[in-house]
């Protein structure tokens, strides 16, 4: 037989048709198989999220078999997670939501703490979207129908504190809309003081008697040509200001619901922002009497913070001295504490910082 480009041609493509029918024809994987298929290759460094969302998507079409309850969930679970991975927060939600929809059909007692952790999720995840004031009221809802809950009160804090930051609109800025505007025709020793300042302004309570003296102090690093830039920013300080506060008392509440590190760190660093030094080491100091505060390394730092804010040399010293130093510790906690003790001529507990 004479071999001839047509006809390895003509062969080629004739391979190739058979090929294509078989997978044309090939029988969807069964869901179960579908599932742990796509979760082995999950974290691969070749993992395709592409395909393996389109075999998800097969699976929960019921293409490849029924599908039991819990499978489903499985799926619905997987490819959230895998949505979540590729940035479509909006998709990932979606899927969690009908988590929520199927668990709370069932109306078992004890799915009550999954479906919490799974609307605590969907908030997340909607704040993360962009979507700050719908998730915050979402969020407000659950800690009203379920005020024991730390975690919720937890969250509702850090989304009071993304919105304080971030503002909702134009009419209604946030932090980083003041500083952007104070910023412009400043110099940057000018925009330091004035950054210090306003942030000092917009996270003390509306009732602290030290702010008067602050604006004094903000009008004084501006120029008279910059009065109306000036009346701008003081005009502007009320809505962080209560966000920032509802963030205090959000965090406060979680703290009153569980003592977890979180809650300690989250609620003594707010109050430092809001001129409350004092309160936050008394705060620290008692929470550190629970091991779970005492051995957390965020916790600690933290503490030391705060401790080196008020130049509490001896209670540093002491937290140095007493750290564990074998537990994993954030490179900061050494840096910052070695700082400290060498700048306050406290030279007595840096052996303990070097050897840890």
């Amino acid at each position: 037989m004479k071999w001839t480009t047509a006809t390895a041609l003509l062969l080629a493509l004739s391979a190739a048709g058979v090929g294509a029918a078989v997978v044309a024809t090939r029988e969807p994987m069964p869901p179960a198989e579908m599932l742990a298929s796509v979760r082995s290759r999950m974290g691969r460094p070749l993992f395709d999220s592409a395909e393996a969302l389109r075999e998800l998507d097969a699976a929960l079409e019921g293409r490849g078999g029924r599908l039991t309850l819990q499978l489903e969930r499985d799926l619905l679970r997987t490819r959230a997670d895998l949505y979540a991975d590729i940035g479509s927060l909006d998709r990932a939600r979606e899927d969690v939501e009908r988590l929520i929809a199927s668990h709370e059909a069932e109306a078992l007692p004890d799915r009550d703490p999954l479906v919490q952790r799974l609307a605590l999720e969907a908030v997340q995840l909607q704040s993360e979207d962009g979507d700050l004031l719908p998730a915050f009221q979402r969020i407000e809802q659950l800690t009203t129908e379920r005020p024991e809950n730390a975690e919720a009160w937890l969250l509702k804090g850090d989304l009071a504190e993304k919105i304080a930051r971030q503002g909702l609109t134009a009419e209604e800025p946030g932090l980083d809309q003041l500083l952007e505007r104070a910023g412009t025709d400043l110099t940057a020793t000018q925009f330091s003081r004035v950054r210090e300042l306003i942030e000092s302004l917009v996270s003390r309570d509306a009732r602290d008697p030290d702010i008067e003296e602050l604006e004094v102090q903000l009008a004084g690093v501006f120029e008279i040509t910059q009065e109306a830039e000036l009346r701008w920013l003081l005009e502007n300080v009320d809505a962080p200001r209560a966000w920032f506060s509802e963030a205090r008392a959000a965090y406060s509440q979680s703290l009153g619901a569980a003592l977890t590190p979180h809650a300690v760190v989250r609620l003594a660093d707010s109050l430092v922002r809001a001129g409350q030094l004092d309160l936050a080491i008394k705060l620290q100091t008692i929470a550190r009497h629970a091991p779970s505060v005492a051995h957390d390394p965020e916790s600690a730092m933290s503490f030391l913070h705060a401790l080196a804010t008020g130049q509490r040399v001896a209670e540093v010293n002491a937290l140095v001295r007493g750290w564990d130093w074998e537990q994993d510790t954030p490179a900061e906690f050494y840096r910052f504490a070695g700082e400290f003790l060498f700048e306050s001529g406290d030279l007595q507990a840096l052996p303990y910082v070097a050897e840890g």
